[in-house]
């Protein structure tokens, strides 16, 4: 009988846990049979220097960088009518690969929160052996209210491709506004490149394009640096539509004359 009882206790404790740390809907509208309201995904609506209006954050579903080995994925929504609501719980975020599993995978279970409307796909449930470049991967949402109705958004697509690899400049290299300076990075499958520059806030400052595949040069970009201020750097590689991926991003910081 006592072994009985335990267990029923051991149950008891692991299933309260199970619930506490699950999507919490806590039941408080029992009679509330309205769904939240419906999500908006924000598609891909360009990349950082399009325009002076786009930036890492307001730029819909991208790639933001995670390792030279891949990518991860941001995705955005539109969360105004989920604030209007009232009584969002909690969103869960699922994941599905176009054209290979269309099974969904719930990849994220976050509690709602107005002020943060994103997520950032790190692809840590899969395994080391299974690729996640050049692969159209889908997202969609589904947030809950706290009497457990639930509603489906739209979905976005975004396709990763190889990382560029940067060598040289070093991160935090300094040199003279006079120097020989050349960018360089493997290419990795990008079929055209934008170097850009970022002060030390986020904000961009510089943007250019090129379509050659690996290397350019301070002295052909009109950039024209502020001395002894330190700057951010990193290559954008894009394919073909909705796909891309980021460098790392690097320091670098131009003065007057450099002391050997």
């Amino acid at each position: 009988m006592k072994n009985r009882t335990m267990k029923k206790i051991i149950i008891f404790i692991f299933v309260s846990l199970v619930l506490f740390f699950a999507c919490e809907v806590d039941q408080e509208e029992p009679g509330d049979t309205t769904p939240p309201s419906k999500v908006h995904l924000i598609p891909h609506l360009g990349d950082a220097g399009d325009t002076i209006l786009l930036t890492d954050d307001n730029n819909g579903i991208d790639a933001e960088y995670g390792s030279d080995v891949h990518n991860n994925i941001r995705i955005q929504w539109d969360e105004t009518k989920l604030a209007m609501d009232g009584d969002i719980s909690c969103i869960e975020i699922y994941r599905f690969c176009e054209g290979q599993n269309d099974t969904a995978k719930c990849i994220e279970n976050i509690l709602f929160d107005e002020s943060s409307a994103k997520c950032v796909d790190t692809f840590h449930d899969l395994s080391d052996d299974e690729t996640v470049i050049q692969k159209d991967w889908s997202y969609f949402i589904i947030p809950y209210d706290n009497a457990g109705n639930s509603t489906v958004s739209d979905t976005v697509t975004y396709q990763l491709i190889g990382t560029p690899g940067l060598q040289e400049p070093a991160n935090n290299s300094t040199f003279s506004i006079t120097d020989t300076v050349n960018f360089d990075w493997q290419p990795y499958g990008g079929y055209s490149f934008r170097i850009l520059f970022f002060d030390e806030d986020g904000s961009l400052v510089f943007a250019d394009d090129t379509y050659s595949d690996d290397e350019y040069s301070l002295s052909v970009l009109e950039f024209n640096p502020q001395l002894d201020t330190p700057y951010k750097w990193r290559i954008d590689a894009f394919g073909f539509v909705n796909s891309g991926s980021e460098s790392e991003e690097r320091r670098i910081t131009f003065i007057q004359n450099k002391v050997d």
